[in-house]
């Protein structure tokens, strides 16, 4: 009997020992309600009624217990409906449910009954897993209102596209076509804003946007932003200026394309969103003073406007990706609900914080400062032009003539470098594929140069630029000039095209500006001949 007894209490203490390790909290009930034993783990989830914890009390007097201290949210203000509801879902023997601690803590509670009519129940900490779910469900609703944005954004300026050019193919009136195809290419420049900015987007998200350092006149940047968006802004009659502080130098060190990007997004928002009243950049520089070459400076900028405003409850979430202040505000105003956050990440990127302040219906500011070193200011600056209408009569004009090979497989994009070319006075021959390619340069034709599209059903542009490169190897023939043309936009698309062998590249849809600079510098083979004045 003393040796059974002995077995029993070993049995019991590794029992209990083992109930102790786990990392639930444990505990077990008698047939009449009453804690038959529960681990340390549960008498810590309970600290404000740790004296009620020990063996013999009823689980209804432990429940009121968590009641009375604010474990159960849910139950507040129909406390006995709460309580019955809870004994009638124990007695099914299986139920479990979420609890929500008042320190915040979510726990997930499991009851089972056993044989001889003991209730077991485990308690486990749940917080971080179901915090994790929320923001995944938050994640998903929020990607999802971002795509149905982006299939408006794309799906407009598609319509204008084609219905314009429906338009313009019925009339007959030359002066209707032109006014047609002016609106198709306005909505095709809008579509073509909105793939920027998810490329844009995409190539932060991969880490593949790199920042320039080189010398920036910050007024000279300025003044192109308020120009390009100085007839937006007249047209709905706000007023856009400047205000520069006499301390802010002429010449930086920075990457004037990247903060020419986010005060065109940051002052085109102010600009959208404001119907009356006026949009002030201010630029602003500390230390103040004059500032040597070398020395070390905060750059501020701030935008402010006077319009609609952003609600406080809002302001945490706009620099957000796939986030939007207010859907409603984005499908009345439009916008890809990407350029504040892709802002956020270049200020970051750059070395400073991008905020903001609003009140509703009173006006925003956004402001930032990047740190920059003041440049010499004898260095070359890039000069910064607002973009103006284009002269095609200037833009189209070629001085050399070519002959070109196209390997492009779409019908539409065969024509429209046909036309493209011709207008440039270069001659062209069409090859449906990268093998095509390869056997119109094996058969003796000629070219000075070659547009290779990337990807083409037989043998894609890649793999035709290398085959292309070992053929000339072997025959030690001087390389051709071969100009990636492709849909293809990301950087390492680029990067692949070059390491094919490639000489440059250009992106679609092409400008006729672009395609003419790119061929105005290819060296003539002996069978190029001048154009005539």
């Amino acid at each position: 009997r003393r040796e059974n007894d002995d077995r029993i209490q070993r049995a019991e203490a590794l029992l209990r020992s083992a109930i102790e390790t786990i990392d639930e909290a444990f505990a077990i009930y008698d047939t009449d309600g009453k804690l038959v034993f529960c681990n340390e783990k549960f008498r810590r989830l309970y600290d404000d009624a740790a004296p009620l914890v020990v063996p013999g009390v009823t689980f209804e007097a432990l429940l009121r217990a968590e009641l009375a201290n604010g474990h159960y949210p849910q139950a507040f203000g129909q406390e006995e409906v709460w309580i019955q509801a809870r004994f009638a879902a124990r007695q099914s023997g299986a139920s479990h449910w979420l609890q929500t601690l008042q320190d915040g803590r979510i726990l997930r509670n499991v009851e089972r009954k056993s044989a001889e009519g003991f209730m077991v129940e485990f308690r486990v900490d749940v917080t971080e897993l179901q915090l994790a779910r929320e923001r995944a469900d938050a994640g998903s609703l929020a990607k999802g209102r971002f795509l149905a944005a982006m299939s408006h954004e794309i799906r407009t300026p598609m319509n204008g596209i084609v219905g314009m050019t429906d338009l313009a193919l019925a009339t007959t009136s030359d002066r209707e076509r032109r006014d047609y195809l002016g609106m198709a290419k306005a909505s095709a420049n809008a579509l073509l804003d909105v793939i920027n900015d998810i490329l844009d987007f995409s190539k932060i998200e991969a880490d593949k946007l790199s920042i320039h350092c080189v010398p920036l006149d910050i007024r000279s940047c300025a003044d192109s932003v308020l120009s390009m968006l100085s007839f937006q802004a007249s047209s709905k009659g706000v007023r856009l200026h400047i205000d520069i502080d006499d301390g802010v130098p002429q010449s930086v060190l920075g990457d004037p394309g990247r903060l020419r990007q986010v005060l065109i997004n940051l002052i085109g928002n102010a600009v959208k969103f404001t119907a009356q009243g006026e949009v002030v950049l201010q630029l602003t520089a500390e230390p103040a003073g004059v500032h040597a070459a070398g020395a070390k400076v905060s750059i501020g900028c701030a935008v402010q406007d006077t319009g609609i405003g952003i609600a406080e409850d809002k302001l945490g979430q706009i620099f957000e990706e796939f986030s939007q202040a207010d859907n409603s505000i984005t499908r009345q105003f439009g916008g890809t609900g990407l350029g504040l956050a892709i802002s956020s990440r270049l200020v970051s990127l750059m070395g400073g914080k991008l905020a903001v302040q609003s009140q509703l219906g009173i006006g925003s500011t956004f402001y930032f400062a990047l740190p920059m070193t003041v440049a010499d200011p004898a260095a070359d600056l890039p000069v910064v032009k607002p973009p103006a209408a284009e002269d095609h009569e200037t833009t189209l004009h070629a001085h050399r003539a070519l002959k070109v090979l196209v390997a492009e497989d779409h019908l539409i994009n065969q024509q429209l470098a046909i036309h493209l070319l011709g207008r440039l006075g270069h001659t062209c021959t069409l090859a449906e594929n990268g093998q095509l390619a390869i056997d119109e340069l094996v058969t003796g034709n000629d070219f000075d140069v070659v547009l290779m599209d990337m990807q083409m059903p037989v043998m894609d542009g890649l793999e035709a630029t290398r085959q292309i490169r070992l053929w000339e190897a072997s025959l030690g023939r001087q390389p051709i000039t071969i100009i990636a043309v492709t849909a293809n936009a990301m950087p390492e698309d680029r990067e692949l095209c070059l390491n094919a062998g490639m000489n440059h590249y250009l992106s679609k849809p092409i400008q006729a500006s672009d395609l003419a600079a790119k061929l105005s510098a290819i060296k003539l083979s002996n069978g190029a001949r001048p154009l005539p004045n």
